[in-house]
Formats: structure tokens, C-alpha cells, sequence
């Protein structure tokens, strides 16, 4: 067990009752907690793949309305309130996916952290 469960005896006796509600031994429980802070973070990096890929996708098609001239005559208006609207939901998929990124290298650095904090939340 690491060193911060063991300093604990509080924080022991609730994962060995949450432990003891899952059917599952204490030790097992913390490991997979602790690896579970890994894979929170390769998610989040995943999302973030997927954002700036769908950034560029967007911008390409803007590119090639602009080049089209789709944002001139009877398309205008349609257009760029359709880009206004993808550009702004673009940025708050950013905002979102630098957040989690952020969250999950914290997780990394600190994975016991990460477990210990979800035990408490799941004794809430």
C-alpha cells in the first residue's frame, strides 16, 4: 500500500469498508484506483487529439468556402453565422480539453491523490 494510505488509519478503515461493500480485498482496490489516474489522463490526451483535429477539419472547410466564395451573395449570412457558431464551439472544446488535460497530468504527478480523493468521494 503507499505511503500515504498507510499514514491514515481513517482513511484505511474507510477503503477497507468501501473494500468490504465491493467484495474485493483493499489493496486491489487502491492499484486499481492509482492505475485508473493513468488512464483519466491518456483519455483527456485523446480528447485533445480529437479537438485539434476537428479545428483543422473545420478550418479547412472554412478555407475552401472562403476560396468558393461562399460567403459572398445569397450564402453569406448562412455562412457566417454557421462559422461564428462552429468557431465558437470549437473554443469551448478547447477550453474543455485543455482543462481535462491539465486534470490529468495533476493525476499523473499524482496518482495517490487521484485514488484517495476518489475513496472519499465515493463515501460521500
Amino acid at each position: 500500500m503507499s505511503p500515504v494510505i498507510s499514514q491514515s488509519p481513517e482513511v484505511l478503515s474507510r477503503l477497507d469498508a468501501l473494500a468490504a461493500k465491493l467484495g474485493v480485498a483493499a489493496n486491489y482496490l487502491w492499484a486499481v484506483l492509482v492505475r485508473q489516474a493513468y488512464v483519466e489522463a491518456v483519455g483527456a490526451l485523446l480528447f485533445l487529439v480529437v479537438v485539434h483535429l476537428a479545428t483543422r477539419y473545420a478550418l479547412r472547410i472554412w478555407r475552401h468556402g472562403r476560396d468558393k466564395g461562399w460567403h459572398q451573395g445569397e450564402y453569406g449570412l448562412p455562412f457566417e453565422m454557421g462559422t461564428a457558431i462552429g468557431m465558437l464551439m470549437l473554443g469551448v472544446c478547447w477550453i474543455v480539453a485543455v482543462v481535462q488535460v491539465v486534470c490529468g497530468v495533476q493525476n499523473v504527478l499524482n496518482p495517490e491523490y487521484f485514488a484517495l480523493h476518489q475513496v472519499l468521494d465515493a463515501l460521500k
